[in-house]
């Protein structure tokens, strides 16, 4: 609604209020750069009176002087006058911002503003709800690839982990599930819903088919790290 308010301000105002934002941030670049010329003017200045003058009898470097001497003046003359120029933008601006909103806030201002902006709002409502059902695609889309990278990290150092000692996976839920990659996926990666739904067993173990769900697994093996410690 502020955009739209925003924007019915600007056709209310027949492009003033973009023009005015415009106005300002070109002001305000040429006064910096007003105020960078200053600045190397003085530096420039402040080395010149530094220099002895030259004697009247040394006509060429006499010469040279005077007119770097006059060249200085001549830039300094121009900077007041651009100054001057600036600060009558200047006050120019303050007064055009001061009628703005004025123009704005007044009671028929406020209302057909708020006309225009409902128009705008009821115009692209359309493309607001395409924009919205798109982003939560993308939303979508960008955690599951987030998510899918964090299984295929997990996957990834559980397969250098079992380099020798291979193991098996299988869904031990007894529903009917779909997505058992992704289940087993996500049980490796740390999922402890998911480890509490899928069983493990070494290669080495098949013939004995030792299956264990992953959560127990897990358990049993930082039991077995604790008592490796504690030796």
């Amino acid at each position: 609604m502020d955009r739209a308010l925003q924007m019915g301000a600007n056709i209310y105002t027949k492009g003033e209020l973009k023009k005015l934002r415009e106005a300002l941030r070109a002001w305000k670049k040429k006064e910096g750069y007003l105020q960078n010329d200053r600045t190397k003017l003085e530096q420039e200045i402040v080395a010149f009176q530094r220099r002895p003058i030259p004697s009247p009898d040394d006509r060429d470097a006499y010469a040279e002087y005077q007119d770097r001497k006059r060249a200085l003046d001549e830039r300094s003359d121009a900077l007041t006058k651009k100054a001057q120029e600036l600060a009558e933008q200047k006050a120019k601006l303050a007064a055009w911002q001061k009628r703005l909103p004025a123009q704005i806030d007044a009671p028929q201002g406020k209302e057909k503003i708020k006309e225009i902006a409902l128009g705008i709002i009821r115009k692209n409502a359309p493309y607001q709800k395409r924009y919205d059902a798109l982003k939560a695609r993308l939303d979508r889309a960008t955690e599951r690839m987030d998510r899918a990278k964090v299984q295929m990290d997990a996957l990834a150092k559980a397969v250098k982990t079992d380099r020798n000692d291979v193991r098996r996976y299988k869904i031990a839920a007894p529903e009917k599930v779909k997505d058992r990659p992704g289940i087993i996926a996500e049980a490796v990666s740390g999922n402890e819903h998911y480890a509490s739904l899928v069983a493990t067993m070494r290669d080495d173990n098949s013939a004995l088919k030792t299956w264990t769900l992953m959560s127990d697994a897990a358990k049993e093996e930082e039991a077995n790290k604790r008592m490796y410690r504690d030796l």
